[in-house]
């Protein structure tokens, strides 16, 4: 099994890779930043109300 600062290395260079496919990368990786913040906020949210 992979440690987490492995797998969260591999997850970085995917998203960097993806990213460099597009025309704006920096608007594909603020996008990919929008949506774990609002993944975050409702794992949290629904965390909270249980």
């Amino acid at each position: 099994m992979k440690s987490r600062p492995e797998i969260l290395d591999e997850i970085m260079f995917y998203i960097l890779k993806r990213a460099q496919c597009e025309e704006d990368t920096d608007k594909y990786l603020e996008h990919v930043l929008d949506y774990c913040k609002k993944d975050y906020q409702k794992a949290y949210d629904k965390k909270k109300k249980d």
